[in-house]
């Protein structure tokens, strides 16, 4: 019975719903476009690896079972189609006669209709950097009282893939990523986190094919709060946002506190064996289910006091939707001490040294390509002494959004400095170009929805369009897929900014959706255009998040050059 991270739920699922696969592990999400996914693969808010979709967060720490529905759909045009015609479209025309469409090119990312398709960067950062970087758990509160001065290695060698499609050919390209981490990690008690890091050094070195990247942690973002849900950890700032690519940086298997899992409970012979259970496992792994095998740890020695513990095990399981096959093997060194029962030994202290390679080969899905990896990391703990060092720090983040921090939230800024946004980390961005920005919202292992940002021309302070004008705009470019307009408002933010929101329902190939438009206009003209999409069916998922990710939404009135772009696939991948 496939087993997940404590607090992850399972709930069946009415019809089938997007499956997507999401950016953790050793690919994250940055902003590509096209030929992640095969067609052959399931369709409209589809099912994920299997059929089960996975809550993750939960603050009950009860194992989740498993449950829901089974079943491959074909892909609509909604996902595949090309051609404006080709699956649900919206064009609004603003005020000024300004028209902005959308089709469904592609992996069907809503684009504004005279645009080429955008690039396809890869999101390869954030999970070849989730094979690096420390995650927060659960560990003995006796181990824990003092710092403890953490060091962290990386490395990854091996591809990243794209499966073939109607049009195009499968594709792959050579990886290798370096990263480091050293930090000093100190318990503390509160609600919203488990302990604080303070990072001197976070950087990781990636390059595909002649392409490379350099991403550095910067100096206001060194303090890191970790709150745990689950087994999975969330690091936030306490007054201010990471950025998504801080945020993945920071995220990745084999934290420095769930490690401590791996030690057994009660005492152990040499030669003895245990099984780590599966939601540490997934954990470990940084995967959102195991659904079967295991890993398995034995005693291997006890010397002068120092107890030397092997593991090693296959795991399938699933990230995001994504099926996922990762071949561990480790091992780890810490102190032992004798127990009242003859020669058996207590493994009561912390895991001094750790090392352990993955062999993960994950497949593509819809919102990363597929690799094929080996990776290497290693792990040295000692005692915090208070020595001062230097960081490797780069300066302050510009534009750094200062208010008190979120778990869970991090932070985008517009490449041509538009805007900021602050929203919740599970919208996952796929596109980020000339074509505007693409997330797409996961919950629980489904594509819940997608959403595009645009910015729009600016305007007179007092042009903003009435609700009025993008009703009849919305039903106008929907035509025949109108159904009608369920909702519309216009309120004013006490920032200034004019909100006009326009909900439609409507349908495309027989199936039922609903979009949902807001065009922002700032008090001195600035504008932009968000515009989310949902089957009715995720209604409730959905929820209130297209408010929320508006509420977070903040235009800036003077554009400034982009700071450098992470790490995109080569041209083969475009």
């Amino acid at each position: 019975m496939p087993v997940k991270k404590p607090c992850l739920a399972v709930q069946p699922v009415e019809k089938p719903m997007f499956s997507v696969v999401g950016g953790r592990g050793i690919i994250a999400a940055a902003d590509f476009s096209q030929s992640l996914q095969s067609p052959n693969v399931p369709g409209m808010f589809g099912l994920f690896h299997g059929g089960h979709l996975v809550h993750k967060g939960c603050e009950t720490g009860h194992p989740a079972q498993k449950t829901g529905v089974n079943g491959r759909f074909s892909p609509t045009s909604f996902l595949t189609g090309s051609g404006h015609s080709a699956g649900p479209g919206l064009c609004v025309t603003l005020s000024e006669g300004i028209d902005v469409c959308w089709n469904h090119k592609g992996l069907g990312f809503p684009r504004p209709h005279a645009s080429k398709p955008g690039p396809l960067a890869v999101a390869v950062f954030t999970a070849l950097v989730r094979l690096a970087t420390p995650m927060v758990s659960s560990a003995d509160d006796a181990i824990r009282e003092a710092s403890s001065r953490i060091t962290i290695a990386l490395e990854v060698r091996g591809e990243l893939f794209a499966e073939a499609t109607p049009d195009r050919s499968p594709v792959s390209q050579p990886i290798t990523l370096d990263a480091h981490f050293a930090f000093v990690e100190q318990p503390i008690e509160g609600e919203n986190a488990a302990v604080v890091r303070h990072y001197r050094q976070a950087a990781a070195a990636f390059q595909t094919g002649s392409r490379s990247s350099h991403t550095v942690l910067a100096a206001d973002a060194s303090e890191i709060l970790v709150n745990l849900q689950g087994t999975t950890p969330l690091p936030f700032l306490a007054n201010g946002f990471l950025s998504r690519e801080e945020a993945e940086l920071l995220d990745m298997p084999f934290d420095s506190l769930l490690v401590e899992g791996l030690r057994p409970a009660d005492a152990v012979a040499e030669s003895a064996t245990w099984k780590v259970p599966a939601d540490l496992t997934a954990g470990l792994l940084a995967i959102d289910t195991v659904e079967s095998g295991s890993l398995d740890a034995i005693l291997r020695r006890v010397d002068q006091g120092v107890a030397e513990v092997a593991f090693s095990g296959t795991v399938t399981g699933a990230v995001d939707g994504a099926p996922t096959r990762i071949v561990v093997e480790g091992g780890f060194r810490c102190r032992a001490s004798s127990s009242p029962t003859e020669d058996t030994w207590l493994l009561n202290q912390q895991i001094e040294k750790l090392d352990v390679q993955l062999n993960e080969r994950r497949e593509a899905g819809w919102v990363a390509p597929g690799l094929d990896v080996t990776a290497t990391l290693s792990m040295d703990r000692s005692a915090d002494i208070g020595e001062p060092v230097d960081d490797e720090l780069v300066p302050p983040a510009a534009d750094r959004p200062q208010a008190a921090g979120r778990p869970g939230t991090v932070w985008e800024r517009h490449r041509l400095g538009r805007y900021t946004l602050v929203v919740d980390h599970r919208w996952r961005e796929v596109e980020d170009g000339p074509e505007g920005l693409v997330m797409r919202l996961m919950d629980r292992g489904a594509l819940v929805a997608q959403c595009s940002i645009l910015p729009l021309p600016r305007s007179a302070p007092d042009a903003a369009p009435s609700i009025e004008t993008v009703r009849r705009d919305v039903e106008r470019s929907l035509a025949d897929q109108f159904g009608q307009i369920t909702a519309s408002e216009a309120t004013t933010r006490g920032d200034g900014t004019r909100v006009v929101r326009i909900v439609a329902e409507g349908s495309a190939e027989d199936r039922p959706f609903c979009w949902i438009h807001h065009v922002l206009t700032g008090p001195e003209g600035h504008r932009a255009a968000v515009t989310c999409m949902f089957e009715p069916a995720m209604a409730n998922r959905f929820a209130a998040a297209d408010q929320e990710l508006v509420a977070g939404f903040l235009l800036l009135p003077d554009p400034t050059a982009p700071p450098p772009r992470e790490a995109q696939l080569p041209t083969a991948f475009q």
